[in-house]
């Protein structure tokens, strides 16, 4: 699959110092982006309907991509029965049942079933990040992509700053969409990984053809999925970079 590395600025960083000098500069390419069935929970909350939103937000924070809409042929379903959460698999398989709890160890409870386990703290081994605002998605893509990469690497144990400083990493997305043919577009997430004064290390980059007009609204659990697999890459990035 073709790479292309787009070159951006850093708005904002000012003369910062270069703590950091890598001696390559990398491209990873990340497992499976915008996938036009991907996987992502959809939670069916009709017989307890007051749990639904405080779940979702629950498997989100876990990085499992979850919404209340229709979600699509590849989404997992959790159903809620009043007493206890199923969890049904694209082929509407039971993969297991879940004690009605509190949202945060039902979602625990989910991300066994899917045989993964909780992301632990990074004890520090990571530097600090600062997300800065993703650019050229359509739809609310520029809100949602940047939120969901704050989410994905928060969740993995990365220390996250508010504002550009001398010592923390950036981390630029952006979104490049181009016509493929009269009934689809082409798409490419890059993520760049900045040193403070805005020296590229490396870029992270996910692309995949979509329908024409998907992304033009909402991007709903699309942009935690991409958020996930590119929050990987960027780690990946700084491990690389980083290594004794």
């Amino acid at each position: 699959m073709a790479v292309m590395a787009v070159a951006m600025a850093v708005a904002g960083c000012g003369n910062l110092p270069r703590p950091f000098s890598p001696e390559n500069k990398t491209i990873v390419e990340a497992d499976a982006l915008l996938p036009r069935d991907g996987a992502g929970v959809v939670v069916d909350e009709a017989l307890c309907p007051a749990a639904g939103g405080a779940m979702i937000e629950a498997l989100n924070r876990l990085d499992i991509p979850a919404t209340a809409g229709p979600g699509n042929r590849g989404s997992m379903r959790l159903v809620c029965d009043g007493d206890a959460w199923r969890l049904i698999d694209a082929d509407n398989a039971r993969l297991g049942d879940i004690s009605f709890d509190s949202p945060d160890r039902v979602a625990q409870g989910v991300l066994t079933l899917l045989g993964r386990d909780a992301f632990s703290p990074a004890d520090n081994r990571l530097p600090a990040l600062v997300v800065a605002p993703v650019i050229g998605a359509p739809g609310d893509g520029e809100t949602a992509l940047t939120r969901a990469m704050a989410l994905a690497l928060k969740g993995r144990g990365v220390d996250l700053a508010q504002e550009f400083d001398d010592t923390a990493l950036v981390v630029v997305g952006s979104v490049v969409i181009s016509d493929h043919d009269p009934g689809s577009q082409f798409v490419e997430v890059i993520w760049e990984l900045l040193s403070p004064d805005g020296t590229r290390l490396g870029i992270v980059s996910q692309e995949n053809t979509i329908d024409t007009g998907v992304l033009d609204g909402p991007w709903g659990s699309i942009a935690p999925v991409i958020a996930s697999a590119g929050a990987e890459g960027v780690i990946d990035l700084i491990d690389r970079t980083f290594a004794p």
